[in-house]
């Protein structure tokens, strides 16, 4: 308390006043010498004037809060000038004896620390409500504006929270000037001024400009507390506002990062690998460019927040996928994965942890048929939302135009002879568009791949001009449904003669697929599904043919929707495969299909140097090419090919790792040596079916100008050849048919010798061939490539490895041995000894993922699910 303030009613000064501000903590009487002597800066000496005046006069040199003297006036003014310290005198109200005055003034020191802790504690009370009021603006976006109301309440006054842009609604011209300094930061505040005639504060807020500012403004003027407390007002809420703009830039951030994957999954359902490598591979470290993965579908519980699934989805993938809501369905999420590792095993017990979700899963697919992908595992979870379980992966069953032999790509190539002359990615585009729109329907499809419905609806009306098949038409849209989807499959071998939809639908795999498409119908509904195809799907027709009610009808098509679980009523894809398979089972009659007896397919289908023959394609027998093409996801194979990849796979369930990661393994090498190395030329022995991105799309994404020769010497690879000789502008591709193995005519051939230039560099791919060769003819081939290329060529090589589960291996090499291919199983010493004479690249020969994995990529498979080697190396 203040000399001055505790003194006004009892006491009044011996001589001119002075010291009015000096502090008072305590009020002592001289009673004794000692007290005199003790008294401190902050003591107010009440003296009796007889005894102790002399005394305190002499102490007051050393300085106390005051001197209090009683009983002898004329003694206190004397002493006024040999005093170092305010002299005061009682009033008579505070009593007569220097004991009375003494205890008058106690008590109002007793009050006036009363008052002051009961101010502190209001005012530790209102920076305690304060500091609450700033955690919840903290954790509520918009708790900040309630600060300007907080702030009113507590200083009867009239408070605004002024944000960059908004309007001030000031009308004095100085007023508003000096609010936009403030908002520039061109002045630091607080500012005064008059607003609407009041006495206003005007308070900067956060740290950059533009500045947000509190204004408070009152008819009666602000107390040095009250600046204090808008003073921390204003830092609560810049420190609220922060926290909102971190928010807003988080919120941004995942709003972005959402909408690109959103966009790269749709085009990747559309087809456009390059177009979505970047985006998805941004969250994914070659997601998209390892070429195959696998899609899975989850719906959300009733309500449930599907952006809190597809976080949840990503958490428990640990990095291996990408999930986001699902553009055509409002309840379901897509997680496209790596494909590494047991998919459905990670994703069961995130299904099981709340009830009502459920989740479809696909085989592992290329992801240039990512819809394909999709629509298996829309029809895993039609499966799993009548679980138990809740989680239900594609049977892997092979779609119908995977079960249908070369006659049928040879009808499709009749229906789409006139696309021949569309440019090759104008051609692809329109037939993958249409696609989706034959399966799903112009609005869902549109959702799917990001394009309006009317274009979508346009592009297969073009496609209908083009081929002469009326998807308005019921028969002629199934056969433009299953020609569409034959053409996206390798083109066949070229045959000169004239195939009909009619023949196609004969062939024994035909019915396979049928009597599978249409198990568990009861003779009922399977009546009531015929009654309504041959009604071109109008369910009140099918009715009135079936001589029962509409109503009773809805009722069996339900059923029969249950029963197949196919959405076979609500997309016409579903309901195109079903008019098929009641067609090839004969319980409908097919109607009018043109018969493209008019057309004629020429040329070499897939651009090779020859014609290939059907007896020369066995597909009675598994085949290392489609076996390998069966295990990553492929559509070129043949049931002997896929029970024989099954039996492996049941041997060795990380089969598809290994195929995967010396898929990775390329990709990563052939960019390290286009990159790194400066090598233009490749050269790719054994190359079997095409499985995008192939190696001429990775050098020519990393170097246009790249050239590209592939040799092979089979006729199933010749067939696809087509999907080889796709090359940039600036660049070359070639497909050579030749055995690998006769390297002198290889190295000679003028289909080799035309597109690369062996006094260059040239990149040698040995990738999964030698594993096929004995010793000697390794050896030899490594050699004689060293003879025939310039130094500083490189070669890559990869063979597999029984040096981490030899058993297993074993089991496999085994079987592959006696029912494909002979198969030669090398230890980490054989494989390095075939780069004698050549300089390794770092790391050296190592299991395939830890040659030079991508950064970000995650913890790499281990080496014992790999079972395969891999290195580079330098000819000297």
């Amino acid at each position: 308390m203040r000399l001055g303030d505790l003194a006004a009613p009892l006491l009044r000064p011996a001589g001119p006043p002075a010291g009015g501000a000096r502090p008072v903590e305590r009020v002592e009487l001289a009673e004794c010498a000692e007290t005199v002597r003790a008294a401190g800066g902050d003591v107010l000496l009440v003296a009796p004037a007889a005894q102790w005046l002399p005394d305190a006069v002499e102490a007051a040199a050393d300085g106390f809060a005051g001197l209090v003297v009683v009983g002898d006036g004329e003694a206190a003014e004397r002493s006024v000038e040999a005093a170092a310290v305010p002299v005061l005198l009682p009033r008579p109200e505070a009593g007569g004896t220097a004991r009375d005055v003494w205890g008058r003034l106690l008590e109002r020191l007793a009050a006036a620390h009363a008052a002051e802790a009961r101010e502190a504690r209001r005012r530790s009370q209102q920076t305690g409500d304060l500091m609450s009021l700033l955690q919840r603006m903290l954790e509520d976006p918009g708790g900040v504006d309630a600060l300007a109301g907080w702030c009113a309440r507590r200083l009867s006054a009239r408070v605004r929270l002024l944000r960059p842009g908004a309007d001030a609604s000031i009308d004095d011209e100085g007023a508003r000037r000096a609010v936009r300094e403030l908002v520039a930061g061109a002045s630091g505040g607080p500012s005064r001024m008059r607003v609407a005639g009041e006495d206003a504060l005007a308070f900067r807020i956060g740290a950059r400009a533009p500045h947000a500012v509190l204004l408070a403004y009152r008819a009666r003027p602000w107390e040095p507390e009250e600046l204090q407390l808008l003073e921390q007002a204003a830092g609560a809420a810049g420190a609220a506002l922060w926290g909102e703009d971190v928010r807003e830039r988080e919120r941004r951030s995942v709003a972005a990062a959402e909408a690109a994957r959103s966009v790269g999954m749709q085009y990747l359902m559309a087809g456009d690998l390059p177009s979505a490598e970047p985006l998805l591979d941004a969250a994914v470290p070659a997601l998209v460019a390892a070429g195959t993965g696998r899609i899975a579908l989850l719906e959300a519980a009733e309500g449930e927040d599907r952006r809190s699934l597809a976080a949840d989805v990503e958490r428990t993938l640990a990095g291996q996928a990408v999930a986001v809501p699902s553009p055509g369905d409002e309840r379901q999420v897509v997680a496209l994965h790596t494909g590494n590792g047991p998919l459905e095993e990670w994703l069961l017990p995130l299904v099981d942890r709340t009830p009502r979700r459920a989740a479809g899963v696909c085989r592992t697919t290329p992801w240039l048929r990512a819809a394909a992908g999709y629509q298996e595992a829309a029809a895993a979870l039609a499966l799993a939302r009548d679980g138990p379980p809740r989680l239900r992966v594609h049977d892997g069953r092979a779609p119908l135009e995977e079960r249908l032999g070369l006659d049928a790509r040879i009808w499709a190539a009749l229906v789409m002879q006139p696309l021949r002359d569309l440019p090759d990615q104008e051609r692809e585009d329109l037939l993958h568009l249409a696609g989706e729109t034959l399966w799903w329907g112009p609005t869902e499809a549109a959702r799917l791949v990001g394009w309006h419905r009317q274009t979508l609806a346009q592009r297969l009306d073009r496609l209908a001009a083009l081929t002469g098949l009326d998807p308005r038409q019921r028969w002629q849209q199934s056969a433009l449904y299953l020609a569409v989807r034959l053409a996206a499959l390798p083109p066949p071998p070229v045959l000169d003669r004239t195939v009909t939809l009619r023949q196609v639908l004969d062939h024994p795999g035909a019915r396979a697929w049928a009597d599978e498409r249409l198990d568990g119908l009861t003779p009922g509904l399977r009546e009531t599904l015929a009654a309504w195809v041959a009604a071109d799907m109008d369910k009140d027709a099918a009715a009135a043919a079936l001589g029962i009610t509409p109503r009773a009808a809805y009722r069996r098509l339900g059923r029969a929707v249950t029963a197949t679980q196919q959405e076979l009523t609500r997309y016409p894809g579903p309901a195109s495969e079903t008019a098929l398979a009641l067609c090839i089972t004969g319980d409908v009659m097919m109607g009018d299909v043109p018969a493209m007896e008019d057309r004629h397919v020429s040329g070499p289908a897939g651009g090779g140097e020859r014609t290939v023959d059907v007896s020369e394609v066995d597909t009675g027998r598994p085949h290392v090419a489609r076996v390998y093409d069966y295990l990553l996801g492929g559509n070129c194979n043949w049931p002997a090919d896929r029970e024989a990849a099954e039996r492996i796979l049941a041997i060795n369930p990380h089969t598809t790792t290994a195929v995967r990661e010396n898929r990775l393994f390329m990709q990563r090498s052939i960019r390290t040596l286009t990159a790194e190395m400066g090598i233009r030329q490749f050269l790719d022995l054994g190359s079997g079916i095409p499985t995008s991105p192939n190696l001429h799309e990775i050098a020519q994404g990393a170097a246009p100008g790249a050239r590209v020769v592939y040799v092979d010497h089979d006729p199933i690879v010749l067939a696809h050849a087509a999907a080889l000789l796709r090359s940039t502008a600036r660049g070359r591709t070639a497909y050579i048919e030749a055995d690998v193995l006769d390297t002198r005519a290889l190295f000679s051939s003028p289909g080799l010798r035309d597109v690369l230039d062996l006094d260059e560099p040239v990149a040698v791919s040995v990738n999964a061939l030698v594993h096929f060769l004995d010793d000697d003819e390794a050896g030899k081939l490594i050699r004689d490539v060293r003879r025939f290329v310039a130094p500083g060529s490189y070669v890559t090589l990869t063979s597999m490895t029984a040096d981490y589960a030899w058993n297993l291996i074993g089991s496999v090499q085994a079987y592959y041995s006696s029912t494909v291919s002979p198969l030669v199983i090398r230890t980490h010493e054989e494989i390095e000894a075939l780069f004698a004479g050549m300089e390794l690249l770092d790391p050296g020969v190592v299991s395939l993922p830890d040659w030079r994995p991508l950064p970000g990529a995650g913890v790499p498979p281990p080496a014992d699910e790999v079972n395969c080697y891999g290195g580079v190396a330098r000819v000297k």
